[in-house]
């Protein structure tokens, strides 16, 4: 018992340092602190690819989501991750593939209102249908990811300096 206590106060740990703190190596160090337990804790791989998406090491991500989807294909967040890690690397028709498939196992929040920033990017009008669910679902954070997180016009996104470095680390390895 005190070891899935431990686990889980260490994945509350590792959701805050990349969801609030914004510290996505950090968590995938204590993930793979969770891992070294519990090999096969699905939370702990899927914050690590979570976080190795946001470190723009989106090759890692990918094959951990892989694993991920084809351990557990009936659970919706592998396909939001392999949706968001589709997009990142500009495979739009993949990843609205993937988005979908989340989406249908269980419709949600975080799936529904990527749908609407990659529909609404895309040009397509339908986006507010997905605003409007994600409103139905939790009103206020959808307000607030409208205000400040939605991307009206993706050229004015300004990238920190660590996404800048991991994008470009990325594009380097690519073109070897």
């Amino acid at each position: 018992m005190k070891k899935n206590e431990e686990i889980i106060s260490m994945l509350n740990e590792a959701r805050f340092l990349k969801n609030s703190l914004g510290e996505p190596k950090k968590a995938i160090n204590i993930c793979n602190k969770i891992l070294e337990i519990d090999t096969s804790c699905r939370d702990a791989l899927l914050i690590k690819a979570g976080a190795l998406n946001e470190m723009f090491l989106l090759d890692e991500a990918e094959k951990l989501i892989s694993q991920i989807v084809e351990k557990w294909p009936a659970h919706w967040e592998g396909y939001y991750l392999l949706a968001l890690n589709c997009f990142s690397k500009e495979d739009d028709e993949e990843g609205l593939k993937a988005i979908d498939k989340s989406i249908e196992l269980s419709e949600n929040f975080d799936n529904l209102i990527i749908k609407a920033q990659i529909l609404y990017l895309r040009g397509k009008g339908e986006y507010m249908d997905y605003v409007e669910k994600a409103k139905k679902i939790d009103k206020k954070r959808a307000e607030n990811f409208m205000k400040n997180h939605f991307a009206y016009d993706i050229n004015t996104i300004k990238p920190t300096l660590s996404e800048l470095f991991n994008a470009t680390k990325y594009l380097i390895k690519k073109k070897r």
